[in-house]
């Protein structure tokens, strides 16, 4: 057709998810066009959104750190055209660093394109040997009429200390050894001690 002739298809397609849908469309030597669509659940239709930690019961900076005992609050958003008015949240994991003391919550009304956190925070323990930069998977069971499973990443921050050299000082026939210690970690380490032996 000559240039700025428009026109219209209609296909009916069943889809089996909410999310984006990608179409083509072509035609003999034309560019084809490539874009997509949102699919909306008619119904509510609740995802992963974010996390956030509380650490009050240790150093309260928001992060997971090693041997501390977190609260998680896990917000969902409502992807859907109606409200969510009943949804529970279930978390597992398995990882022998992470103990899931408190495994269940549930949230208020969640209105279409609103975010909500869990009423009642998830309870973790961390381990104390937890490595710096250590991401444990949470996996996530969500039921608002459906039951729909998800995962999330939690990253921990711990100290990493390694020997970076070492100041020794005669006095007679004793020698005095300082050893100096480097933190490559992204966390802070507190009552370090030092301890040497001859091999």
């Amino acid at each position: 057709k000559d240039t700025g002739y428009a026109g219209n298809f209609l296909k009916t397609i069943k889809t089996k998810s909410a999310g984006f849908l990608k179409y083509s469309i072509m035609a003999k030597d034309f560019y084809p066009k490539i874009d997509s669509i949102y699919v909306k659940p008619s119904v509510g239709y609740a995802v992963f959104n974010h996390y956030r930690i509380v650490d009050s019961m240790g150093n309260n900076n928001g992060i997971a750190n090693p041997g501390e005992r977190i609260d998680l609050y896990i917000g969902l958003v409502n992807n859907g055209y109606e409200p969510i008015t009943h949804c529970r949240l279930k978390i597992t994991a398995s990882d022998s660093l992470i103990n899931i003391i408190t495994d269940t919550s549930s949230y208020s009304i969640i209105s279409p394109g609103e975010i909500k956190e869990n009423l009642s925070p998830f309870n973790l323990q961390l381990s104390y040997t937890i490595p710096d930069g250590y991401e444990f998977t949470l996996f996530l069971q969500i039921d608002n009429g459906t039951t729909k499973y998800d995962t999330v990443k939690v990253s921990a921050q711990s100290p990493t200390l390694l020997l970076f050299t070492q100041k020794y000082q005669q006095i007679g026939g004793i020698y005095k050894v300082v050893p100096v210690i480097e933190n490559q970690g992204h966390f802070s380490a507190e009552s370090v001690c030092a301890k040497i032996r001859a091999l």
